[in-house]
């Protein structure tokens, strides 16, 4: 009897061991699933197709700038549009970011003129939220006003994103949307309500041309120097003035003047002409032989 239950208690500690090590098991895995979810977002994919875009680039470098700085994508946007302004690869704007540099600080490092630079910050260059909203009303026909009552009532860039998405696809306010998005805190849960899919943001976007182009050479795009232009601008100006005296060449022999003696001397031009008078001729554009 006593072996008996000794075995039941047994089995009771092992049972519980063994379902201990499936829960963490089992926490651990939500844990690395919602991150992953959370990285790879669908949200996030699709911002990345947006500033690619207005760069001029392709998603996948966008993603590798990802990894490497480990930035949301939507903080990817001052770098991209650093290395614009300065010419500079978008990992070489990230690395003088990353050691603490300012944008002037940048900006006077690689040559930039003050007044220059005074002038791309007055305008908004390397402010993140005015570059997400220029994006959000090019892409989407959304005010910036709409997104600006969005972000101050508490939504990221990414909800917001979502929020213009979801309001496209059913004619509705995207600020409606978002406050539904506040109530239930799931975007799963608002697109399965609404019957819509972001995968079809597309047919809600409006295709652009690309603003900017980078000096990349990840974007096989050779950035010309003023160099390049001076000597293509030296190269124009040659050729034409090799054109230009041929055909004074060519125009001064039809006007050309000639004397002979004994016919031994030619006036070179076009057609056939003679000369008179004591050895002396005078032809327009032809042969002279003296008389």
């Amino acid at each position: 009897m006593a072996k008996l239950r000794f075995r039941q208690f047994s089995n009771v500690l092992t049972n519980m061991r063994i379902n201990r090590i499936f829960s963490l098991a089992l926490i651990s895995g939500l844990v690395s699933v919602a991150a992953v979810s959370h990285a790879d977002s669908l949200l996030e994919r699709i911002a990345m197709a947006v500033l690619a875009d207005k760069f001029g680039i392709n998603t996948q470098e966008v993603n590798v700038l990802r990894q490497q700085t480990q930035l949301p994508v939507y903080q990817l946007a001052p770098i991209y549009e650093g290395s614009r302004y300065f010419a500079q690869k978008p990992s070489t704007i990230w690395q003088l970011r990353n050691q603490g540099l300012g944008w002037g600080e940048i900006a006077h490092r690689v040559g930039m003129h003050p007044g220059t630079f005074n002038k791309l910050r007055k305008k908004g260059a390397f402010d993140q939220d005015q570059f997400w909203q220029t994006s959000y009303r090019e892409r989407f026909n959304v005010p910036t006003q709409q997104v600006a009552v969005m972000r101050r009532a508490g939504g990221s860039l990414e909800d917001v994103l979502g929020a213009i998405i979801v309001g496209k696809l059913t004619k509705q306010n995207p600020s409606t949307v978002y406050n539904q998005f506040q109530a239930q805190k799931s975007w799963n849960t608002i697109t399965t309500n609404s019957n819509v899919r972001f995968e079809d943001w597309r047919r809600v976007s409006v295709p652009v041309q690309p603003r900017y182009i980078l000096f990349s050479p990840t974007t096989k795009v050779k950035a010309r120097s003023d160099g390049d232009r001076d000597r293509d601008f030296g190269k124009s100006k040659s050729k034409e003035s090799s054109h230009s005296s041929k055909g004074k060449r060519k125009g001064g022999g039809e006007l050309t003047k000639s004397k002979g003696k004994g016919g031994s001397d030619h006036a070179k031009g076009q057609g056939n002409g003679k000369g008179r008078g004591n050895g002396k001729s005078k032809g327009k554009g032809g042969k002279g032989k003296g008389g």
